[in-house]
């Protein structure tokens, strides 16, 4: 016999009492039996979800966020030159398209063709939001678009209702609302939207199903904010002035 013959045999004896030792301690227990393939459950399509959203949550967050702002730019640059005024909406419930549609074409009664196409078409930004939603991405979505709005020259005027204009308030110790127009509500800072041609109009065009609490539409305060300096930033200031006052001398 060839000695590459007598070493192949004295190798494959070595083995097979290795594997009779090894075979003979998981018996034992002293060894874990390993599972052939066909036992090894596969990770459910659940459990793989929960286990990306656990190690990349804030990832995601992340990328929602820096989506919202931009989409929310490029809207914003894209539609500059269509809509002769915007009116940002937050409130701490949920708003239908369709109240959000009756509230843009009362307000378009009180504001003029600044860009001279012959039309007048008023914005609304929808950042309103249902505050006890389970969908807490949705929230976040929204919470990003209202803060974007305080960079915006164009985002004058605020629809709030009574949460949010408690948080506006607060906010700088109500310096972010103006009360040099003497607005009628809320110590000149506000006008109560509640009951007026606007209030009825949404309700009618909702079958009824609107907010029963008050509501209101007030100004920023420009001055000494962030965007002071910016062009064009006087402006839509002025624009937002002559709407909130029509609209205030039109509801006494």
């Amino acid at each position: 016999m060839s000695d590459k013959n007598h070493d192949k045999i004295r190798r494959d004896r070595i083995k097979s009492q290795h594997d009779l030792i090894e075979l003979k301690k998981m018996q034992q227990g002293q060894l874990p039996i390993p599972q052939k393939p066909s036992e090894v459950v596969a990770e459910s399509f659940k459990e793989k979800n929960e286990n990306f959203w656990f190690y990349n949550k804030y990832k995601v967050l992340a990328i929602i966020i820096v989506a919202a702002i931009l989409a929310i730019t490029i809207r914003q640059c894209i539609n500059k030159e269509k809509y002769d005024c915007t009116v940002v909406l937050s409130m701490k419930q949920y708003v239908s398209e369709t109240a959000i549609s009756a509230m843009e074409q009362q307000l378009e009664l009180y504001c003029d063709d600044y860009d001279g196409n012959g039309e007048v078409n008023v914005m609304i930004i929808d950042c309103a939001y249902d505050a006890d939603s389970y969908d807490q991405q949705l929230i976040m979505a929204k919470s990003t678009k209202y803060q974007v709005q305080f960079t915006s020259p164009e985002s004058a005027l605020f629809i709030i209702d009574q949460a949010s204009f408690n948080s506006f308030d607060e906010l700088m110790e109500g310096g972010l609302m103006d009360d040099s127009i003497g607005l009628p509500d809320c110590d000149g800072k506000a006008l109560d939207l509640k009951g007026t041609a606007l209030d009825q109009a949404v309700l009618e065009a909702t079958g009824g199903n609107f907010i029963s609490e008050d509501y209101y539409i007030v100004k920023r305060k420009i001055e000494g904010s962030a965007i002071s300096n910016k062009k064009s930033v006087k402006e839509y200031n002025q624009q937002a002035t002559e709407i909130i006052t029509k609209m205030s001398q039109a509801y006494k």
